[in-house]
C-alpha cells in the first residue's frame, strides 16, 4: 500500500485540480461489531469537500490517522524547505 515517499516530483498547473473547500472531522469509538478486534476502538471520520462539488467521507484507525499526521507534517516541512530555496526569493 500507498505511501508516496516524496521522490516522485509531478508538475500539475493549479487549474487542473480541485482545491479542498473544507474538512470535518469526529472521533467515535467502536463498541461492537461483527470483526471483535474492532471492539472499543478509536476511530477518526473524515469528510472532505472540494471545489468541485464532491465530498470523500472516509474513516481512519488511530494508528492510519497518526500516519496522516505524520506525512502532513513531513509534507509541511518540506515546503517550508522549498520555500527558503534561494531561486524562490524576489530581489
Amino acid at each position: 500500500g500507498g505511501g508516496g515517499g516524496g521522490s516522485t516530483a509531478a508538475v500539475v498547473t493549479a487549474a487542473s485540480l480541485p482545491s479542498l473547500v473544507s474538512v470535518r472531522w469526529r472521533t467515535d469509538v467502536v463498541i461492537g461489531t461483527n470483526a471483535v478486534a474492532r471492539v472499543m476502538q478509536p476511530v477518526v471520520y473524515m469528510e472532505l469537500r472540494t471545489s468541485d462539488g464532491r465530498t470523500v467521507a472516509f474513516e481512519l484507525t488511530k494508528e492510519r490517522f497518526e500516519q496522516l499526521r505524520f506525512s502532513v507534517a513531513r509534507l509541511l516541512t518540506d515546503m517550508n524547505t522549498v520555500e527558503a530555496l534561494p531561486i524562490l526569493k524576489v530581489q
